[in-house]
């Protein structure tokens, strides 16, 4: 994941408190002792790829949002005209939380800017999959995880912290996480983006 932070604190710094597992609440099985990214029984899909819920595909989320989602397994997006780098995907099978089926049309990247602790962090979702029919997008937890980054639910919101701080944050709204983002939108994949001199940037190395 690639990132450019505007500052708008002097200092630079990131930090985030670890609790004791013994006070955390899986938000899945309700038990204490883990997250709900780390959750058992997050893996019930009985060998389906891509899990995702069926309240993804209702008229309550919307086309232009983001959602974080622990039991889809990549990012999927409703949003084709966000994409670039556009291409043919690698497993174009989805597989709804209903038993329902649905397939991917391509594969690409999506920038974002995400906001957290007061910080503009521009974000490059790599290998999102395009699904028509989707009414929203979605974050996969896994592929957060598998990418280096740390996510933790609360009981409100839910954050997403790299090796360097806090990077994103999600609200917790109808009982599914929307982040806090805005799109990117860029002429060509060429173009470089105007950066003024009161910019601050930082590469992480990660991706989303």
């Amino acid at each position: 994941m690639s990132i450019s932070q505007k500052k708008k604190q002097s200092d630079g710094s990131t930090s985030h408190v670890t609790k004791d597992k013994k006070d955390i609440t899986c938000f899945r099985c309700k038990k204490k002792g883990h997250y709900m990214n780390k959750c058992s029984k997050a893996n019930n899909s009985n060998g389906a790829n891509n899990v995702f819920s069926a309240t993804y595909l209702n008229g309550n989320v919307k086309a232009t949002d983001f959602y974080i989602d622990s039991g889809c397994s990549t990012h999927l997006t409703a949003r084709k005209d966000w994409m670039t780098n556009i291409r043919n995907p690698d497993s174009p099978n989805i597989t709804v939380a209903n038993n329902n089926s649905m397939s991917a049309e391509c594969a690409g990247d999506i920038e974002i800017a995400t906001f957290a602790d007061n910080n503009r962090f521009e974000v490059k979702i790599n290998n999102i999959l395009y699904v028509p029919g989707l009414t929203s997008n979605l974050l996969s937890v896994s592929q957060l995880i598998k990418s280096g980054n740390e996510v933790i639910f609360e009981e409100n919101s839910c954050k997403i912290y790299n090796k360097r701080g806090l990077i994103a944050t999600a609200e917790l709204i109808d009982n599914i996480y929307r982040l806090k983002f805005e799109p990117i939108f860029k002429p060509t994949v060429f173009a470089a983006a105007a950066v003024s001199g009161e910019t601050w940037h930082r590469r992480f190395g990660h991706k989303l």
